[in-house]
């Protein structure tokens, strides 16, 4: 390091230099103003050997003092490496090159240039990567709640029909039910939105693209589809309680030709689970 060189050109005593040293260690290292001051002061007031005049010309120079010291630095993202390594790295590849021998100049200096060329590309693109804004997809309050309550597989069968393009679609209301009129077709769906008569509505009691259409025309709540609800219970099962012996094992048997007796089990199936009860929770219209 720099302060051990200079420290060892000087004729101090061994304790003296690692007091020196250690002040300097901990000025590098505070981690308050007044620490960093005191330390300061220390190191540049001291006369043995010009080593004032050292530290306060390369050290605490008013041009640059900001850049080495953990006080100025503990804000900055250093990744968790708050050493040189990274500039000692990119030395290191510069000492590579020049030291290979039978190398020309232009051969020397071509190869810096690219060196530092693929440096600077790989900034720009780490610059662009930044400013890259990825499109998230927002929804109506009405989809928003629905995401909230379906299950993952209703909510996806929700969200295709929500982006299907409803450009062609037209609503008449006869009292008791809203008429949506689109290319395939003329869709009957209840003021209370319970359903539509198309074949989606029919086969998973869902909000269909109708359904979500004449919400948004009209207005209103969608109903509770407790079927498909994250916490919803959808089906009751009961087992049968039975005393009757549900397999039958045939006892062993010899086999032909040879000197032992292996137990073949033949399981017979006397009596099939039945279930008593299968309750679905399905609305219908």
């Amino acid at each position: 390091m720099a302060v051990d060189r200079r420290l060892n050109e000087t004729d101090l005593s061994k304790g003296f230099k690692e007091e020196i040293y250690q002040v300097f260690h901990d000025t590098v290292y505070a981690q308050t103003n007044e620490a960093f001051i005191e330390g300061q002061e220390y190191l540049c007031a001291l006369e043995d050997d010009s080593l004032g005049r050292y530290f306060d010309t390369f050290w605490f120079n008013t041009d640059w003092v900001t850049t080495w010291p953990i006080i100025h630095r503990r804000n900055l993202c250093t990744l968790g490496d708050n050493t040189t390594n990274r500039i000692e790295r990119y030395h290191l590849t510069i000492k590579n090159v020049l030291n290979r021998k039978g190398r020309k100049f232009n051969t020397v200096l071509q190869t810096l240039l690219d060196i530092a060329t693929s440096r600077l590309l790989d900034r720009d693109m780490k610059e662009l990567e930044n400013q890259i804004r990825f499109p998230t997809t927002s929804f109506s309050p009405l989809l928003d709640k629905l995401r909230g309550e379906l299950t993952p597989y209703a909510w996806e069968l929700v969200r295709k029909q929500a982006e299907k393009p409803i450009t062609s679609y037209k609503m008449i209301t006869d009292g008791t039910h809203h008429l949506v009129n689109s290319k395939s077709g003329t869709f009957r769906i209840p003021t209370h939105f319970q359903c539509c008569s198309c074949s989606f509505s029919s086969n998973y009691h869902l909000p269909c693209s109708h359904v979500l259409y004449a919400v948004g025309k009209v207005g209103g709540e969608l109903p509770s589809y407790e079927r498909w609800r994250e916490t919803g219970n959808t089906t009751t099962i009961r087992l049968p309680t039975t005393t009757a012996p549900m397999l039958t094992v045939v006892p062993s048997v010899t086999k032909k030709n040879s000197g032992t007796t292996s137990s073949v089990p033949v399981i017979f199936i006397r009596q099939f689970i039945t279930l008593t009860s299968l309750r679905i929770s399905d609305e219908r219209c």
